[in-house]
């Protein structure tokens, strides 16, 4: 019962608005704080060094075709994969630093709860996605023919 309430108000315009603020937050303080690697970083080079906040803006962006009603499967895709895909590998990584003999502060914490709910969102958006994994089949069928 509860989850089906949940489900409903996660489509919910008012909700994807607030999701889509948040989103879209995260994403800009993501950048900033990829400003001083950025820096030091050749330009050409720029494009694979913000790697969460890249995954949290396609998610953004896919918030907002939602909102317009305008789909685009391939933002929905390279969001979804991106957004779990780092979510989970930064959780991994501060625990792993930690295992390691590192220690954990204040923007550890803040990292692995944003982090966690990045691939949350994926997990609980796949639903309402356009895109499929049919094509990744098709593709690999393909290959085993050849």
């Amino acid at each position: 019962m509860y989850w089906g309430w949940f489900i409903h108000w996660l489509g919910q315009k008012r909700t994807i608005w607030l999701l889509f603020i948040i989103n879209l937050l995260g994403t800009i303080y993501g950048y900033i704080w990829y400003m001083p690697q950025l820096s030091e970083t050749d330009w050409r080079l720029w494009p694979f060094v913000p790697d969460s906040p890249t995954a949290s803006l396609f998610f953004t962006i896919t918030l907002l075709s939602f909102i317009v009603g305008k789909r685009w499967p391939l933002i929905e895709a390279l969001g979804a994969v991106t957004l779990f895909k780092y979510g989970i590998w930064a959780v991994v990584m501060i625990i792993a630093g930690k295992l390691s003999g590192g220690d954990l502060h204040w923007t550890s914490y803040m990292l692995i709860t944003s982090h966690l709910g990045m691939a949350l969102q994926t997990l609980l958006f796949s639903r309402y996605f356009k895109f499929s994994f049919k094509l990744y089949f098709a593709i690999e069928k393909c290959r085993e023919m050849q």
